[in-house]
């Protein structure tokens, strides 16, 4: 159990390499591909303060690690070391590492006050257009603005319809695609595509519309689609397109055959509830409720004793779950509580007040609970922890 979130992080860095200047910052967010063999960072570099607000363009690089497993005799002194499910991080060398630069109406946004966050993703291996000589990954990174986890007709949407920055800029934020494409020979290059993506800002997931992708480690490009989640619904856009011909290719990228869908309606009625917490509590609450490429429902709406878990891939309801809601903070926002789902896809541990509770996905039945002690909790405590499965749980 861990009190920090672990899929996206926001760091503070000091001016050692140069990159940040007169005292500005700069923002690093991580991904890790869903299988967990791949990392990528995200570097937002700060801009020169000689530069106008108006005509600066903000820059941007990436770095990538593959993730191997550790030696345990390299954790001699840790007590228990064989017990231990042991990584870590080798980075890539890019032999000609690339500087990406921001639109000038993308750099606004992020300089305005109508800039929430970023979401990173990082898709598993996929064939490229040389299946025997190249193997491809989808990046994608998302500006999450304000607009787009504002309920509208919450105070806070009126409030940002009044502001300076929302009146000169675009409400919504932007999504940005990329290839990471690695040769026979190992080498390793980004190259941007050009979809069409800015209206949409959100929380951003890569997956393979495969149901297990552990047995299929490396997919054609077809079988993938990206995710975008904002508080107005949930966004897909499917890479099949990018196979088309040229003609229908390029079409395709003026007008990107985006599909949206409706939330459950228990968390739409969940989202109205907590307007009046803002932008920033709406995006925390959608992230509360992704795990792998599932979406949980679990909300206190007219006293519901069960939860519902969907398939972001599908779009289908995987199970219902019988559980009590023991969040007591839901009087004051409805907040979904702690899950986490084994890399086998077989196994949901459910946390709720004190309890623990352990699940059989397929059959929705409870085989395990235990009771632990965290103390007294806050509405910010119920979003800075997280349960994860360590060990090779795919064995049991």
């Amino acid at each position: 159990m861990s009190n920090k979130s672990y899929q996206e992080t926001i760091i503070t860095i000091d001016d050692e390499d140069g990159d940040v200047r007169d005292g500005d910052v700069k923002e690093l967010y991580l991904a890790a591909s869903p299988i967990g063999d791949f990392v990528v960072e995200f570097v937002l570099l700060s801009c020169e303060s000689s530069e106008s607000s108006e005509s600066r363009l903000w820059k941007y690089k990436f770095r990538m690690y593959n993730v191997i497993k550790s030696k345990q005799d390299e954790y001699f002194d840790l007590k228990a070391s064989k017990a231990l499910s042991c990584r870590k991080l080798s980075e890539i060398d890019i032999s000609k590492p690339k500087t990406f630069e921001f639109t000038q109406a993308q750099s606004k946004l992020i300089t305005s006050e109508d800039k929430l966050s970023w979401s990173v993703a990082v898709s598993d291996k996929l064939y490229g257009d040389k299946p025997h000589e190249s193997i491809v990954r989808l990046l994608a990174i998302s500006c999450i603005s304000k607009h787009d986890m504002t309920v509208k007709g919450s105070k806070n949407s009126e409030d940002s319809k009044n502001s300076t920055d929302s009146k000169n800029s675009n409400d919504s934020g932007f999504t940005i695609v990329f290839f990471i494409n690695q040769d026979y020979q190992n080498n390793y290059s980004i190259e941007e595509k050009n979809l069409l993506l800015d209206n949409y800002g959100g929380k951003v997931k890569l997956f393979s519309k495969n149901k297990d992708d552990m047995e299929r480690p490396v997919q054609n490009l077809d079988r993938f689609c990206i995710v975008i989640l904002n508080v107005s619904g949930i966004h897909k856009y499917y890479f099949k397109d990018l196979n088309k011909s040229i003609i229908k290719q390029i079409q395709s990228l003026y007008k990107p055959e985006i599909r949206s869908f409706k939330y459950p309606k228990r968390i739409l009625n969940a989202i109205e509830k907590n307007k009046k917490f803002g932008p920033d509590f709406n995006l925390r609450y959608i992230q509360r409720c992704l795990n792998k490429h599932y979406f949980l429902v679990d909300t206190s709406d007219e006293g519901a004793q069960y939860m519902e878990l969907y398939d972001l891939r599908t779009s289908q309801l995987v199970n219902t779950f019988k559980r009590q809601n023991l969040n007591s903070l839901n009087l004051i926002a409805d907040i979904p509580d702690n899950i986490a789902i084994s890399n086998n896809n077989k196994l949901l541990a459910y946390s709720s007040g004190k309890k623990v509770k352990l699940y059989l996905i397929e059959s929705g039945l409870e085989i395990a609970s235990i009771e632990l002690d965290f103390g007294k909790s806050s509405v910010d405590d119920y979003f800075d922890y997280f349960m994860h499965f360590f060990n090779n749980d795919e064995i049991y």
